[in-house]
């Protein structure tokens, strides 16, 4: 099979995957419900049906949200990989997750019971200051700028956040 025909089946193949995948991550979970009271819950929601509040509430939510995360999370690393021109790159090794990890530890100790909407916002900070770092120290050091030099330095930096 050549490569082009291999691509266009792979794009053709992932999105009826990914819909398969969150309809078993919809039907399994502490109490397994059926497809069919999957489907019913969406197509013919019935407010007194438990289950249907359950998929409603609770389930459909929680699946979008982690589709959403693995997407923005293969986004991120795809960015940092493409700004370091570095295969290995990812935002664990350029600083990113420490420096977010650390703000808000520093915010649980010294600021709890935040909403967790500051608390992504501060996550956000911790990763710009992080990767921040990175750079800042990689512009200072003589060809620090290079993909090698900048997973280094994300690595000594991310050591000191930890």
């Amino acid at each position: 099979m050549k490569s082009s025909k291999r691509s266009a089946l792979i794009l053709i193949a992932t999105p009826f995957l990914l819909f398969a995948i969150v309809a078993v991550s919809i039907m399994f979970g502490t109490k397994d419900i059926p497809l069919q009271t999957v489907w019913d819950a969406i197509a013919h929601f019935d407010k007194a049906n438990a289950d249907h509040q359950i998929i409603r509430a609770n389930r459909i939510p929680r699946a979008l949200a982690i589709v959403c995360v693995g997407a923005f999370l293969a986004v991120a690393g795809a960015v940092m990989q493409g700004i370091t021109r570095n295969y290995l790159a990812s935002p664990s090794l350029m600083g990113v997750n420490d420096g977010s990890a650390f703000v808000i530890t520093i915010a649980v100790v010294f600021i709890p019971g935040l909403p967790n909407v500051q608390m992504i916002i501060l996550s956000i900070i911790g990763s710009a200051i992080g990767a921040g770092l990175v750079f800042g120290f990689g512009a200072l050091v003589r060809n620090g700028l290079s993909p090698v030099r900048l997973a280094i330095i994300g690595t000594v930096i991310g050591t000191f956040f930890k």
